[in-house]
């Protein structure tokens, strides 16, 4: 589990981000923002940052405090003593327009600043929430790489392999897509069991986030969605051009019903869906 965010003309609390930290993150922390975000980060262990195309891609560890915690035996009274290692939350202040963010809950591999997200191949930027595991899996089969599967998706909008209409059928994730070089983005929900929320304006205010958030501003719509939202990246923010999403039966999340009962939306094994990957690569097409 991780979270993720996406907004466009709205100033975030700093309070937000530590909030989505200690829900299922705060082992590793990344952004996508403009070149120019003025940004103000204090209890982080490494960072590393990345310009490309007129964006600034930010990764950081958060710092580690070695905790004692004492244990009182009932029956001899005997007191033990022992450490852990506790992972601090990172405090942000930043100044944009708009940003993309994905704080990293440890769930296979081992917390290090490459795990961080987003993956950048070539002009993509993907940020992923959830898990992929036969994308990955056949994926590396083909290109003979080692990746995980959000670098997967990544690299293959690279190689041609994908394009971002085909991420509707990856059922088990969410997901971010970033073309900097065309400066467009993809919101995609897919999760049934974990849907993106969205605050939404008409004059293209929006956060897309994995829970619900405290903001000050007020947003005409509010609701838990499956879908895509496309749109272009300008000046003043992410400007929505296009929202295909079903929201009618996810409007408000006190009211959602028989998440797991839904069918998936993709069958890996019964559509033979890496079959035709594979087919699509041996013939040098991509996936539409």
């Amino acid at each position: 589990m991780c979270r993720i965010m996406a907004w466009s003309n709205n100033k975030i609390p700093g309070e937000v981000f530590t909030g989505l930290q200690k829900s299922f993150g705060g082992e590793g922390d990344g952004f996508l923002l403009p070149e120019k975000t003025v940004i103000k980060v204090s209890g982080y262990s490494e960072t590393k940052s990345q310009k490309k195309n007129g964006f600034v891609i930010h990764r950081f560890l958060p710092e580690e405090k070695i905790i004692e915690r004492k244990t009182k035996n009932k029956l001899t009274g005997k007191i033990s003593i022992r450490f852990i290692t506790q992972n601090q939350y990172i405090n942000y202040n930043i100044n944009s327009n708009f940003g993309f963010y994905h704080t990293r809950l440890v769930s296979t591999g081992f917390k290090a600043l490459r795990k961080t997200h987003p993956a950048v191949f070539g002009n993509w930027a993907v940020f992923q929430n959830g898990t992929e595991s036969d994308f990955m899996d056949k994926t590396n089969q083909i290109f003979n790489t080692d990746l995980a599967d959000y670098e997967s998706f990544a690299y293959s909008l690279k190689e041609g392999f994908i394009t971002p209409k085909a991420f509707n059928v990856f059922s088990h994730s969410n997901f971010f897509i970033i073309d900097m070089k065309r400066k467009k983005f993809w919101i995609v929900s897919n999760k049934k069991h974990d849907p993106l929320l969205l605050y939404y304006n008409s004059n293209n205010d929006f956060i897309a986030v994995s829970e619900e958030i405290e903001i000050d501003k007020e947003f005409k719509e509010l609701y838990y969605f499956l879908g895509m939202i496309e749109g272009k990246i300008t000046e003043k923010g992410l400007e929505i051009k296009k929202k295909i999403i079903s929201k009618e039966e996810f409007y408000y999340i006190p009211e959602i019903k028989n998440w797991y009962d839904q069918d998936e939306k993709y069958n890996f094994e019964d559509d033979h869906f890496l079959d035709y990957l594979r087919e699509q690569e041996k013939n040098k097409k991509g996936l539409l």
